[in-house]
C-alpha cells in the first residue's frame, strides 16, 4: 500500500478515541488481511478512501459501500492517489467536494496556499495551536497530479495548489458540508511527507496528527437537519478581531435557498448587537461585525 495509508493508520490510532480498520487490496480478489463485509462499513462513523477505487476495485465492493454511503450519509475523508479509476469514482459523484477532468498521469510537486477568507476556519487554525497559518506555510509540498480539480458548489476551499510563488485556481484542501452529507479531501497525494518530513519543527511537527484528527472529528459531528443554521465562525474571538458568523438557509426538502434576507442577533455583555449576513451562494451566508469586550 502507498505509505498515505500507513500515515493517516498512524495519525488515527495516536487518538485514544478513535479506532481504525483498514482494508487493502492487492488483487482484484484479495485483500491484505481480511475484506471488507457489509457490517463493517456499516458500523463505521467516517470512512476514508485512500487511492480508492483502483481498477482492481470490484462492483460489488462499490456497491457495498455506496449503499452504506447513501443509507446513513456516511460522512467521506478522500486522499486522492495515482491509481484511481476515474469511471469507479464517479459512483461517489453525490459525497465529494470536487469534479475531476480525464486522469493525466503528469504530476507536479505543489505547496497548500490559504485563501484569506478561510484563515479563521477551525481546520485551517486550530484552537490548540497545533495548527497555524504559519505551520500551512512551513509545510513540504507534496505531488499532485496534472488532472484539473475544480470545487464542487457548496464546497470550502481551505487550501489551493502552489507552484513556486504560483497559486493555482485548484483545490488541494477542500470540505463540503451539503444536505447532512460531509466531506473533506486533499487532490494531492504523497501527503505522508506532512508527517515524515515535518518532524523537527514546532511549527509543523503536529501539524498532520491533528489535521487528520480534527478532519475526522468535523465529518463525524452530526449537525442538525434545521432550516436555518448559524454558528460563529470560531468559538473563540480576541476582542481584537471582529466577531463573525457564517449560516446555510435551506428550503423543507433541504434545498439550499438563495437571496434569503439573513440576520443575526447576539449580545456581548449588555449590549445587544445586530448583523446583517451576505449571500456567498447556495444557501451559505456570511458576515462580520467590529470588536467586543471581553466575555460570552
Amino acid at each position: 500500500p502507498f505509505p498515505d495509508v500507513a500515515a493517516l493508520r498512524q495519525a488515527i490510532v495516536e487518538d485514544p478515541q478513535m479506532e481504525i480498520r483498514s482494508f487493502v487490496q492487492k488483487s482484484r480478489d484479495a485483500f491484505i488481511g481480511e475484506a471488507p463485509v457489509q457490517s463493517v462499513i456499516d458500523s463505521a462513523d467516517c470512512l476514508l478512501f485512500v487511492g480508492f477505487p483502483s481498477p482492481l476495485t470490484s462492483e460489488r465492493t462499490i456497491a457495498q459501500i455506496l449503499a452504506s454511503m447513501q443509507r446513513t450519509k456516511k460522512p467521506l475523508f478522500y486522499v486522492h492517489g495515482k491509481a484511481v479509476d476515474h469511471p469507479k469514482l464517479r459512483s461517489f459523484d453525490e459525497f465529494l467536494p470536487f469534479t475531476l477532468s480525464p486522469p493525466n498521469a503528469a504530476e507536479e510537486l505543489v505547496f497548500p496556499s490559504v485563501p484569506e477568507r478561510m484563515k479563521t476556519h477551525p481546520l485551517v487554525s486550530g484552537e490548540r495551536g497545533d495548527i497555524t497559518l504559519e505551520s500551512w506555510d512551513r509545510l513540504p509540498p507534496v505531488y499532485k497530479m496534472r488532472t484539473l480539480f475544480q470545487a464542487s458548489p457548496g464546497s470550502d476551499v481551505l487550501a489551493f495548489a502552489r507552484i513556486n510563488n504560483v497559486t493555482l485556481a485548484e483545490p488541494l484542501v477542500l470540505t463540503r458540508s451539503l444536505r447532512g452529507v460531509k466531506s473533506f479531501a486533499v487532490t494531492g497525494h504523497a501527503i505522508y511527507r506532512w508527517r515524515l518530513m515535518s518532524q523537527g519543527s514546532p511549527a509543523t511537527e503536529k501539524f498532520f496528527t491533528s489535521l487528520v484528527s480534527n478532519a475526522v472529528r468535523w465529518l463525524t459531528t452530526r449537525e442538525n437537519e434545521k432550516p436555518v443554521r448559524v454558528n460563529p465562525v470560531k468559538d473563540i474571538f480576541t476582542t481584537a478581531e471582529g466577531v463573525a458568523f457564517r449560516a446555510e438557509v435551506y428550503d423543507e426538502q433541504l434545498r439550499p435557498v438563495d437571496n434569503a434576507e439573513v440576520m443575526v442577533q447576539y449580545s456581548a455583555g449588555a449590549e445587544a448587537q445586530t448583523m446583517v449576513l451576505e449571500p456567498r451562494g447556495n444557501g451559505r451566508y456570511e458576515g462580520a461585525n467590529g470588536p467586543v469586550p471581553a466575555g460570552d
